[in-house]
């Protein structure tokens, strides 16, 4: 075994010798650098790639809009406005046509410092036009009357005058609008179905203790336009509303006129009694004298050229002024302090009008609204509405407080015989 691995040793040890004799003349030979380390890294891994979140943008569903042309949600129709009568309703709803006869028990009652009278029985008739309560509607029934669908008939006073009732179109309504409102046929009915209304006559007198008429109009009030009272100033209407009204329950705003012939109360065809038109003294009766007439007024027939008392060709003269009123089947009050400019003198509730207490109030009755339901075409039937306004310095002369009551005698339309 020695044998062998001696002489290859030897070898080994040769070789060494020899591989140091590489021709440098015996120089130490130059060192080889150890070579630099290479760095094996991995390549560095792009970032995950996320994944996008969709956003999510809110859409606000559109919220149906009664009167834009366009029927949406329950909306059953849409004309394009927010006015009923026209066959479709202020909520979007089909109107029907309910007839509103007076029954003989509706009446307007006067009442002024100097006496109280009770005018009636006011005959005539108007149509109401209904929609359907929406569900947000809380069963509120929308109602609208035509102007050209009120009618009353003339009213005489014997021995005096004959008064003229007219529909006037409702004030911020379209031009054929004289009365709107709602039927509260919800369990809740309606709120504020009291009205009390009080207006004060003289609130202060212009160049006195101080008061301008920017004093006036601040105030909400109006230059008196009666030549007897020179600088007062009108306080404004102050109208108050209260209670809560059961389900069948009315409140309807309305036009009205109170126009009046002084005729001596016959309200007969004729056209000899006259009346001056415009000019200095409009509304001053010219039957004997048409010379009564100033300032390039005219003397013309008090009833139109036809000579019936009540009716359009009457001269607007003897219409009346335009009043509002807010009619309800609750109850109805009006007072007006300072009356006919006089300190201290009332004209309301239990105050003295010649001799007899005031009554100054009204009240009303709701509807039947089952009866509402079964009758389409009917069901006002005992509906009772109450009014009251405060006028003064009325044309007949003084202030004076109306209490209105409108109540309905339903008439049931004809209808065609069932084919045999």
């Amino acid at each position: 075994m020695k044998s062998r691995v001696l002489p290859q040793l030897l070898a080994v040890a040769l070789a060494l010798v020899l591989s140091g004799c590489d021709g440098n003349d015996g120089a130490p030979p130059t060192p080889t650098p150890p070579p630099s380390p290479t760095a094996n890294l991995s390549p560095t891994p792009p970032p995950p790639t996320s994944t996008p979140t969709a956003t999510v943008t809110a859409t606000a569903t559109p919220v149906p809009l009664c009167g834009n042309s366009l029927r949406e949600g329950d909306e059953e129709c849409d004309d394009g406005n927010n006015t009923g009568g026209d066959g479709c309703a202020v909520n979007c709803t089909p109107e029907t046509a309910r007839p509103f006869n007076f029954d003989l028990t509706t009446n307007l009652t006067l009442d002024t410092p100097a006496f109280n009278i009770v005018l009636g029985p006011v005959s005539g008739r108007e149509t109401w036009r209904t929609g359907k309560a929406r569900a947000a509607d809380k069963g509120a029934i929308p109602v609208a009357v035509r102007l050209d669908d009120v009618e009353f008939d003339p009213l005489p006073v014997s021995g005096l005058v004959c008064i003229c009732l007219r529909g006037a179109v409702l004030a911020g309504a379209s031009s054929n609008l004289a009365a709107a409102g709602q039927i509260g046929c919800g369990s809740a009915g309606l709120v504020g179905v009291n009205i009390d209304l009080v207006v004060d006559h003289n609130i202060g007198v212009v160049g006195e203790d101080g008061f301008s008429e920017a004093d006036c109009r601040a105030a909400g009030g109006t230059l008196d336009t009666n030549p007897a009272h020179p600088g007062v100033c009108n306080g404004p209407p102050v109208l108050v509303q209260s209670g809560q009204g059961p389900p069948g329950s009315i409140l309807l705003e309305r036009g009205q006129r109170i126009g009046q012939i002084a005729d001596g109360g016959s309200c007969a065809v004729e056209v000899v009694t006259k009346v001056c038109s415009g000019g200095g003294n409009p509304g001053t009766v010219c039957t004997l004298t048409a010379s009564a007439c100033t300032g390039g007024g005219e003397c013309v027939a008090a009833k139109g050229p036809d000579g019936v008392p009540c009716n359009a060709d009457d001269p607007p003269v003897v219409h009346g002024e335009a009043t509002h009123l807010l009619t309800t089947t609750g109850s109805a009050t009006a007072s007006i302090l300072d009356a006919d400019n006089t300190s201290g003198v009332v004209i309301g509730p239990g105050q003295d009008c010649g001799g007899v207490s005031c009554p100054a109030s009204a009240s009303g009755m709701p509807a039947d609204c089952e009866a509402l339901a079964a009758n389409p075409e009917g069901g006002l039937s005992g509906v009772g509405l109450a009014s009251e306004v405060a006028e003064l310095d009325t044309a007949s002369g003084g202030d004076r407080a109306v209490s209105y009551r409108f109540d309905a005698e339903y008439v049931a339309a004809p209808r065609a015989p069932a084919n045999a």
